[in-house]
């Protein structure tokens, strides 16, 4: 196996740095700034976020549902915020999301 070159070991060292700004961020984020958001705010913030998402998706695999809406990704919402089937039912609703896909999806 070969050895990293300095160049190498330069990127993975500004990889995890930048990887432990990021944690370092979303953790500031969780615990400081989401739980003071109101419903309107999260529901925002939950928009905008899976729409993007959605995007990014659709651009890379050719459907914006793919992958999204697991069951998983279900539970790990609600973990993140108890009311997150509430907020989801009004983000269906802003996107128009076919909920055909999302029910296949979660319960695939």
């Amino acid at each position: 196996m070969e050895k990293l070159s300095e160049e190498e070991k330069n990127a993975l060292k500004l990889l995890t740095e930048k990887s432990k700004n990021n944690y370092k961020a979303f953790e500031k984020f969780r615990k400081e700034e989401y739980p003071k958001k109101s419903l309107e705010e999260r529901i925002d913030y939950w928009t905008a976020l899976i729409h993007k998402n959605m995007k990014w998706q659709g651009e890379n695999t050719g459907d914006e549902y793919d992958g999204i809406f697991t069951k998983e990704w279900f539970d790990e919402n609600i973990k993140f915020d108890p009311e997150f089937d509430k907020i989801f039912s009004a983000v269906a609703k802003k996107l128009e999301l076919d909920m055909n896909k999302v029910f296949a999806i979660k319960n695939a």
